[in-house]
């Protein structure tokens, strides 16, 4: 079987769903219509930015970059850029 990414999402409305990747991509993750995945852009979703961060995606490697959004970027719970 080849290696893949699965993004899960864990709370909200989208709860359960999940985005599957398995193969080498770039993509952005937020609100506005140009990201994919693409969140909704309603009152449930204003802490996420409308471009919130970068992946890139080498199954089975990820790499993240948060376009310093203000609510931050968290993976397994933990914020990839701690406040000083």
């Amino acid at each position: 079987m080849p290696d893949k990414i699965i993004l899960t999402v864990i709370q909200g409305q989208l709860l359960g769903q999940q985005y599957i990747f398995d193969y080498r991509t770039s993509c952005i993750i937020g609100r506005s219509p140009d990201c994919n995945p693409q969140l909704p852009d309603d009152s449930h979703h204003l802490g996420i930015s409308r471009y919130h961060c970068l992946l890139d995606i080498n199954p089975p490697d990820i790499r993240v970059r948060d376009f310093g959004s203000k609510n931050g970027t968290y993976i397994n719970g933990k914020n990839i850029i701690p406040n000083p």
